[in-house]
């Protein structure tokens, strides 16, 4: 076998190995970005501050690590659960309604 027809296959099997590999990525479930947000994101999306992030990790109920310049950082999968174990209250008014 010479050089270009070793070459040719081998680029034959690369091909037929991506093509699989693409295949099998597609049939995989998609994964939210689970990224560290700050205390800034936190109250911009969740409306959670700084104080209850900080209580909330004194309680043991949301791991909060310090960043660079002793930032709060929280992973956003972790406030998200965090906030959805919470029960709901609703000011407490007669004929409140939800």
């Amino acid at each position: 076998m010479s050089a270009r027809a070793a070459l040719v296959a081998q680029a034959k099997a690369l091909r037929a190995q991506a093509d699989a590999l693409e295949a099998l990525a597609a049939t995989l479930p998609t994964v939210e970005a689970d990224d560290l947000i700050g205390v800034a994101e936190c109250a911009a999306k969740y409306n959670v501050g700084r104080d209850a992030l900080r209580r909330a990790s004194e309680r043991g109920e949301l791991a909060v690590s310090r960043g660079p310049r002793q930032r709060l950082l929280v992973r956003r999968s972790a406030v998200v659960a965090w906030l959805e174990s919470k029960p709901l209250r609703g000011p407490d008014r007669e004929g409140w309604a939800a």
